[in-house]
């Protein structure tokens, strides 16, 4: 593939526990020098979804044939959208004004025939979705729904999901919803289940990150690793940023090891790196700039 600059060769890091190479950092050529932020890797990690700043618009770009694909122009469609678990559809959530109040609606986009299916109809509260086997859930209108995504792929309704709820944290195993309280008072943000689907990950408003049993017992903390995602079972990677009260700084992308908490910078100096995305099956972290850019940092486990 042609469309990389290589900037960056070889870190070697965590003293103790697992070690990470990081083999290059490259930054992605989009056609059209278009701008977009909040990547997102699908399960091959072959494609990803892109969005603007504000999360208006939805995009899939192809990375072996640099193709993007514009799956929506809808304000809200790049906040959280979600693939099947066959790769074959992107779920998302579109907001839209109705008397100038706004809804919400969730919507199935399938790339084999290029068209979108309505889930879900406008309504005023609406829940990030989440997969599990063929359905995807969501809540709408303070209740807890789900829908077929595609008949013929069988259900599994053993899946563990986290979400947030009037910033609750929130696991849902199958139909079954079970507030945690990690900690007394706090507000959460950015919940994901470990790959393993043993252990939880989230952000305290008062904390910072951290990991928890399913039981809500803390295992790990981690302080103010902003955006933090799972990087197979073995290290987390998130942004710590600095800012002046009203916009960012500087942002880099540090990768920390769970049982030990060593932790060390990935991103290279002088890039605001923000919101990092993990395909384990590739071994690649992409990440975006304010300036719209998006980069690969690509990445090794040593055993």
């Amino acid at each position: 593939m042609k469309c990389f600059t290589i900037i960056f060769l070889f870190i070697s890091f965590f003293a103790t526990g697992q070690p990470v190479e990081v083999l290059k950092i490259e930054k992605l050529q989009i056609p059209g020098n278009q701008k977009f932020y909040h990547p997102k890797f699908d399960h091959t990690g072959e494609r990803l979804l892109l969005t603007a700043e504000n999360y208006k618009g939805l995009t899939l770009f192809e990375l072996d044939s640099e193709k993007l694909i514009k799956i929506s122009d809808a304000v809200g469609a790049g906040y959280s959208p979600v693939f099947s678990r066959d790769n074959e559809m992107v779920l998302f959530v579109e907001q839209e004004f109705i008397d100038k109040r706004r809804h919400s609606k969730l919507q199935a986009w399938q790339q084999a025939t290029g068209e979108t299916r309505l889930l879900e109809p406008a309504s005023r509260t609406m829940s990030v979705p989440m997969i599990a086997g063929n359905r995807v859930l969501y809540r709408a209108e303070e209740k807890l729904k789900s829908a077929v995504v595609n008949n013929e792929k069988p259900d599994r309704s053993d899946e563990i999901f986290a979400g947030i709820e009037d910033r609750h944290l929130v696991l849902y195993r199958g139909d079954e919803r079970l507030v945690i309280k990690p900690y007394e008072s706090e507000s959460y943000i950015w919940p994901s289940v470990s790959p393993d689907r043993k252990h939880v990950m989230a952000y305290a408003m008062g904390k910072g990150a951290f990991i928890c049993d399913l039981t809500g017992m803390v295992l790990a903390e981690f302080g103010l690793v902003e955006a933090p995602v799972w990087a197979g079972n073995d290290f987390i990677v998130g942004m710590v940023t600095k800012d002046d009260g009203h916009r960012i700084l500087e942002s880099e992308i540090v990768a920390v090891e769970p049982l030990s908490g060593n932790r060390k910078t990935i991103s290279p100096e002088n890039v605001v790196a923000m919101h990092p995305t993990v395909s384990a099956k590739t071994q690649k972290i992409a990440f975006h700039t304010p300036a719209g850019e998006i980069y690969f940092i690509h990445y090794q486990l040593k055993r």
